[in-house]
């Protein structure tokens, strides 16, 4: 019994903290975006019960057609590309060697 208890603190913990983050003013649609992604992820590596809290709320979400989300949606690819752009970038410096 202590052990389920203990195993579903350690599940709901995360959901816990990035529901307050959500509760912030200046939440933007962007965070709360990356915020709800890696959540997801971080809950279905959590067993059944994580996996069946992630499976609820990917039911429950519905993507925005509005403008805000297209722009956070784009806004994230951008800084992905830049990261690839950046670590490609990073590994021929170093394969180039000394000058």
């Amino acid at each position: 019994m202590w052990n389920e208890s203990k195993s579903l603190l350690e599940v709901l913990q995360q959901p816990y903290v990035v529901t307050i983050r959500f509760q912030s003013a200046t939440v933007t649609p962007g965070a709360f975006m990356k915020e709800w992604v890696m959540l997801k992820s971080h809950l279905n590596a959590k067993g059944d019960v994580g996996t069946g809290i992630a499976s609820s709320m990917q039911q429950d979400h519905k993507p925005s057609t509005s403008s805000a989300h297209r722009r956070a949606k784009r806004k994230m690819k951008k800084n992905a590309d830049k990261r690839d752009e950046t670590k490609k970038l990073e590994v021929g410096d170093l394969s180039s060697g000394p000058g």
